[in-house]
């Protein structure tokens, strides 16, 4: 009988989990709806950027190469045509960064790419 019992409130304790779990994902699902069909919306018809996209002089590769440079590395005043010097903590705005914002929106784009194919399946509706 004590197993039985037992049995019982591990089975509602489980179906309350199911429940608790279920509230929370409508509740999740209609606070992100809105801010989804933006993302939704606002890619479906954005251009894709690619490493290609963007071209430093300084690279000893070509147009197809992905090239960066570190955050903290600055010319020389000294010897401006010299090796860089690192200063940590100090971000170079005028180093070349794009390649590497390139593959962030990689990422963003095959999230994107996701979005556009629950879309057409129509798991995403817009206006709706």
């Amino acid at each position: 009988m004590m197993k039985k019992l037992a049995l019982m409130n591990v089975c509602i304790l489980l179906l309350n989990l199911a429940l608790v779990a279920s509230d929370l994902e409508k509740l999740v699902v209609k606070a992100e709806k809105d801010r989804i069909e933006h993302l939704v919306a606002f890619f479906w018809n954005a251009a894709p950027v690619t490493v290609t996209s963007a071209y430093c002089e300084r690279s000893a590769g070509g147009v197809h190469d992905f090239y960066s440079e570190g955050d903290y590395w600055w010319s020389d005043p000294k010897d401006p045509e010299g090796p860089y010097i690192r200063r940590d903590g100090m971000s170079n705005p005028d180093n070349f960064s794009d390649h590497r914002h390139a593959m962030i929106m990689i990422r963003v784009f095959d999230f994107q790419s996701r979005l556009c194919q629950m879309r057409v399946q129509g798991n995403i509706k817009l206006g709706s």
